[in-house]
């Protein structure tokens, strides 16, 4: 979920269900208290432990974007719990005033680290090694590329560099190493 608050009051102004639910909202909250006869069992949770919003949020000013990991935990009985699907990821754009979904751009794998926007782009990363720019207004793809690794963080802009932390090898051979790319050329 992700609410927005007043500054001032604190009160909510709105909140917005953000990634894969399958109504088991509270379930995560049951099974983490112990609170298991409140769940029917076996059942498939989304979000999981491992799931929904877990890295931070970016924002241009209008536009607030979301990091999303879908990844579902598994009550197998009052006494176990299990991690059930492959995790896949969401970038979610909610405009910032009304928490409308203005646009989401699906992630073949769960989006750990954090966005960073700058001018009309916004920049995130999935798990397996992927690096995408999209359009802050569309969600369009302006650029993608493959870094050498998996990544579980965000990019950095300094200047005219993108700097991509390539460094979580997730296959045999692999190895960690910083990528930077010129922006803009």
């Amino acid at each position: 979920m992700v609410v927005a608050l007043d500054a001032k009051s604190g009160k909510p102004v709105w909140k917005r269900p953000v990634g894969t639910h399958n109504g088991h909202d509270n379930d995560p909250i049951y099974a983490m208290k112990g609170e298991y006869s409140k769940l029917k069992t076996p059942a498939e949770v989304f979000p999981g432990q491992l799931g929904g919003v877990i890295a931070p949020l970016a924002t241009d000013g209008k536009t607030l974007f979301v990091p999303i990991v879908n990844h579902s935990m598994t009550v197998v009985s009052p006494s176990e719990l299990g991690e059930s699907s492959a995790a896949t990821g969401e970038l979610v754009a909610l405009d910032v005033a009304s928490g409308k979904l203005k646009w989401k751009k699906k992630l073949p794998g769960p989006a750990y680290g954090a966005p960073t926007v700058v001018n009309d782009l916004v920049f995130a990363t999935s798990f397996e090694g992927s690096v995408y720019a999209l359009d802050t207004n569309s969600g369009g793809e302006v650029w993608q590329t493959s870094l050498p690794t998996g990544i579980n963080t965000g990019v950095m802009i300094d200047g005219e560099f993108l700097i991509a932390p390539a460094g979580l090898p997730v296959a045999e051979g692999q190895v960690a190493e910083i990528i930077a790319y010129k922006l803009g050329g």
